[in-house]
């Protein structure tokens, strides 16, 4: 952090390290006099006004909303990519009610994908028992 009189500049490093044991969730109540409160709501700006990556590939910048037309190509080109440098979530169309909420608050973590119908959900479940 970089400040004089009239500006103050931050820089943010993100840094995930995926790690195969389970971490306990930990709850703080951070009110919003606590500067850290605007770290989250900052970093998913920066992300949206700027071309973010990860490892030099973009972070999409709207959640992966997908119909059965979708699915082959998102299996093979994001599902089991094996490049792929953030964990994908996907969800079932009754279950999410605002993806792109589900995805600022995912924003650096996932990569969130919504199956849009039962048909697509019924697609998917079938490709993913064939994975």
């Amino acid at each position: 952090m970089a400040c004089d009189q009239r500006l103050v500049q931050l820089c943010f490093r993100v840094q995930a390290e995926f790690r195969p044991y389970r971490l306990d969730q930990f709850h703080v109540q951070i009110t919003s006099k606590n500067p850290m409160a605007h770290v989250r709501p900052l970093l998913f700006r920066l992300a949206r006004e700027r071309q973010a990556q990860i490892d030099g590939q973009p972070l999409d910048q709207r959640p992966l909303l997908l119909r059965e037309s979708h699915l082959p190509d998102f299996v093979r080109n994001v599902l089991v990519r094996p490049d792929r440098v953030l964990p994908v979530m996907v969800w079932s169309y009754d279950s999410v009610a605002d993806p792109a909420a589900l995805h600022e608050s995912a924003v650096l973590l996932c990569q969130v994908a919504v199956l849009q119908n039962a048909t697509a959900l019924k697609v998917f479940t079938n490709w993913w028992g064939r994975i």
